[in-house]
């Protein structure tokens, strides 16, 4: 069972708020506040699950010329772009897509699954947990071949060349967030506005076009991911708010 886990740990729990469709700047906006908050120890981890309408974000290795449609036509066709504080370059975010952003104290679930002291690096180690976590719910839907390159993100195929998730991450003081986009029904013409990551000469995929499972969408993605959440971190799954309320779960005694 890819899902299994043991019992987890008492208090070792993380909650999920379902955001439903909404504009990026106001969830980056949610995103910062739970940040705060989270450091503050006044939050327990909590995993946004969203999706956007039409947008392009820039990370801060973002060149120009990755940018391919001009500003007239990202007007005609609806489509945002913002310049964010996060790891890799240029990606695409829309209806149809599930996008996470795990707003988590990443250094303490290092030292509580690994042994490794609080503080101690663990920045690659978090990426290969959320790239699990994808290829765990990407294989849960069909799609038994794919893995991991040296290009960060979840690949699929014979030969790995086609993309159908993004990975990107910001860390302070030892909590995480931004996080994956998964596409899951996403229109993927709209990844002809920019070479998605900077990557030239590869492909951009999403679950439907890779998929024969007749239960496939967006909610049933979501509830996958929960579920390899919790399997990767031995932790159980709580609802929290949906759409924009600023409030998180108050922090567990546990912290």
């Amino acid at each position: 069972d890819i899902f299994f886990r043991p019992p987890p740990p008492a208090m070792a729990r993380f909650v999920v708020r379902r955001l439903g469709v909404m504009p990026y700047l106001p969830c980056l906006e949610l995103q910062l506040r739970l940040l705060e908050a989270r450091l503050q120890g006044q939050v327990e981890d909590t995993l946004l699950l969203v999706e956007h309408p039409h947008v392009y974000t820039i990370g801060k290795r973002q060149t120009q010329g990755d940018i391919l449609w001009s500003a007239e036509t990202l007007r005609q066709k609806g489509v945002e772009v913002h310049k964010i504080d996060r790891g890799g370059q240029v990606t695409y975010h829309g209806p149809g897509q599930l996008v996470g952003y795990p707003i988590f104290n990443a250094s303490r679930l290092h030292h509580r699954l690994t042994g490794a002291p609080e503080g101690s690096k663990f920045s690659y180690w978090w990426v290969e947990r959320l790239q699990s976590i994808l290829m765990k719910t990407v294989t849960a839907h069909g799609v038994p071949q794919c893995g991991v390159t040296s290009d960060v993100g979840i690949w699929v195929g014979d030969r790995l060349d086609r993309k159908v998730a993004a990975i990107g991450i910001q860390l302070k003081q030892g909590c995480s967030m931004h996080g994956f986009a998964l596409n899951v029904s996403s229109d993927l013409g709209f990844y002809a506005g920019i070479v998605p990551c900077g990557l030239k000469d590869k492909f951009v995929t999403s679950l439907a076009a890779e998929s024969a499972d007749p239960t496939l969408s967006v909610a049933s993605v979501m509830d996958t991911v929960v579920r390899a959440f919790e399997a990767e971190f031995q932790a159980t799954a709580v609802d929290g708010p949906g759409g924009e309320d600023s409030g998180g779960a108050p922090a567990a005694p546990a912290g």
